[in-house]
């Protein structure tokens, strides 16, 4: 809902606002995520619920699958706005719009875009289309479904193949980048095999990754600067993959990080306003973060559009997505 941020941001009044969560990351031992344990220590929502609590008062409900329960929980807890982080219906991700549904049905206030702006960003293959079809420049891009014969369509190798609905960079390695038949459907097969039911196969595009996060909505949208993350080698060939995202320890050894973006002034306006008019296309609320690559000469392309992106603060974290401005208020 447009006017969430807003909303939060209210001195006025403290709110009574539930921190949604995923039941699959929930702990028992600390259910408000006040950080008794190193394990939610650790979690982005524990820095969510931290700043939230300053200011507000705040209940945590983990989502457990169950969408009569849920509502049974907010009615009885009537909160002035919902914090939505969840991200999975039944470990599906396709799910997740089911949440902002409920939420409108109970007339509650929620962050983060709708059930169809969660559902143009979370499907890629239609993400790029829309964006495509708008002249924001996307890789070529298909998508194949399981038993499906698989035909390139013209789209060149090497291609990077990847879940339509993942997130994460679930089930991503550097072998997702293949550069022949035999490969494609090598991952294809993996993939499946993890229970996705569709793939996308796009270009890769060899070249820099940048991260651009944006805060608000309408004319108070603000984009901000935006970041590369610096891999070791360097070579343009590097991608975010599902086992250095998931172990901190691993980025640390391989001493990844971002960083501003260096370039002109004319790019990164350009980039600022793609990303914009990508936020606002999309149908996306509140806050969002665009995954981008740029090749040697320049070109930059949206790769990815994550309404319910990475929020930890702080130094350790390797996005650095939003100013302590934005965190803080």
């Amino acid at each position: 809902m447009a006017s969430t941020v807003a909303l939060i941001n209210n001195e006025l009044k403290k709110l009574k606002i539930v921190l949604l969560v995923d039941h699959a990351g929930y702990s028992e031992k600390d259910p408000e995520y006040k950080g008794l344990t190193k394990g939610t220590r650790g979690n982005m929502e524990y820095h969510v619920a931290r700043v939230l609590r300053k200011k507000h008062l705040l209940r945590v409900v983990p989502f457990k699958n169950d969408l009569p329960l849920l509502m049974k929980d907010l009615n009885e807890i009537k909160p002035d706005l919902v914090f939505n982080m969840v991200q999975f219906f039944e470990l599906d991700r396709r799910g997740e719009i089911y949440i902002p549904a409920v939420l409108n049905m109970l007339r509650i206030p929620y962050t983060g875009p709708g059930g169809y702006g969660m559902m143009l960003a979370n499907d890629k293959k239609l993400c790029k289309d829309v964006l495509s079809k708008a002249n924001i420049p996307v890789p070529a891009c298909f998508e194949v479904f399981k038993n499906q014969k698989v035909n390139t369509r013209g789209i060149a190798y090497p291609v990077i193949v990847k879940p339509n609905f993942g997130g994460g960079s679930d089930c991503i390695f550097k072998t997702n980048i293949v550069r022949n038949a035999a490969n494609l459907n090598r991952v294809l097969k993996r993939i499946y095999k993890e229970g996705y039911h569709s793939a996308i196969v796009e270009s890769f595009i060899a070249g820099r990754e940048i991260i651009v996060a944006l805060v608000g909505n309408g004319k108070n949208l603000k984009v901000y600067p935006p970041r590369e993350i610096v891999f070791p080698k360097g070579n343009g060939n590097d991608i975010l993959t599902d086992h250095i995202k998931g172990n901190r320890k691993r980025r640390q050894k391989l001493q990844l990080h971002s960083t501003p973006l260096k370039a002109t002034v004319h790019k990164i306006n350009y980039i600022k306003d793609i990303a914009a008019k990508a936020f606002n296309l999309l149908k996306q609320e509140d806050y969002a973060r665009l995954d981008m690559r740029m090749d040697k000469k320049g070109n930059v392309y949206v790769i990815d559009v994550n309404c319910n992106s990475n929020l930890r603060p702080g130094r350790k974290s390797m996005y650095k997505q939003f100013g302590r401005e934005a965190y803080e208020k």
